[in-house]
């Protein structure tokens, strides 16, 4: 009896999404499908991997999509897909995706939580930030999370391409002991990035491009303090790219 409610629940779930109003629909790769409702919810559907893009089939949809929902089964999320979606606010990654690809949810102004399933293998969510499984990677930091101040969790390795990209609202960051690399764009646009801690001993590697260019109107302020281990001020000041950072001072213990 309870298999059978179960049944007879799915069926109307089912016939419920099928009824609600639609805006558009259309497919995203070889099995997949997604389905944009009135309510400004995006659903993909089906099996396998998603098509890489340079112009997303999404793009004339950008103000009207404010949720994506991705279902079980999907396996990877193409090149620039959501890329632009204005009015995204949440984002839920199912356990099966096993790949990002580039570019994904840049440009989402108002996106402040990104969702992962607890069984996904590959990537995790801690206050809404994503990151690898094993926290070596912070994938992407949303560009609608509205907190002035942030420090990256203990155990991350690396900083992704575009991690902080266009978070204006972002003041101060403290990036921990162990971060060894910072990607491309990482910080690209953080025009209120005001004061920045870094607590590696050894000056973290620095992708081209990752504070912008020096005095192009995305670039990082590098006048802004950068406080850093006494004892590696110094080699700061003489690494590639820190040395552009004229504020290098020694953080207090």
């Amino acid at each position: 009896m309870k298999d059978m409610r179960t049944i007879v629940s799915g069926i109307c779930t089912a016939v419920r999404e099928w009824w609600k109003p639609k805006l558009a629909h259309g497919a995203c790769g070889m099995q997949l499908g997604w389905v944009l409702y009135a309510d400004g919810t995006l659903l993909i559907s089906g099996e396998g991997g998603m098509d890489d893009y340079f112009h997303s089939p999404l793009d004339g949809y950008n103000a009207e999509i404010k949720r994506v929902v991705i279902e079980e089964g999907v396996t990877n999320l193409g090149d620039n897909v959501f890329r632009g979606c204005t009015e995204l606010a949440s984002i839920t990654i199912p356990a099966s995706v096993s790949a990002i690809g580039r570019h994904v949810l840049c440009n989402c102004d108002r996106l402040a939580e990104i969702n992962v399933a607890e069984g996904n293998a590959c990537y995790c969510s801690l206050d809404g930030v994503l990151f690898s499984k094993d926290g070596r990677l912070l994938v992407k930091y949303p560009k609608g999370k509205l907190d002035a101040i942030y420090t990256v969790p203990s155990g991350v390795v690396r900083l992704g391409n575009c991690a902080f990209s266009h978070c204006i609202g972002l003041m101060n960051v403290t990036l921990g002991q162990d971060v060894a690399e910072i990607g491309e764009m990482a910080f690209l646009r953080c025009l209120s990035l005001a004061e920045m801690t870094v607590k590696a001993l050894i000056p973290p590697r620095v992708a081209p491009g990752a504070f912008g260019i020096a005095g192009e109107e995305d670039a990082v302020n590098r006048g802004m303090p950068v406080y850093v281990p006494e004892e590696s001020v110094e080699a700061y000041r003489k690494a590639e790219c820190w040395k552009e950072f004229t504020g290098i001072r020694p953080l207090c213990s």
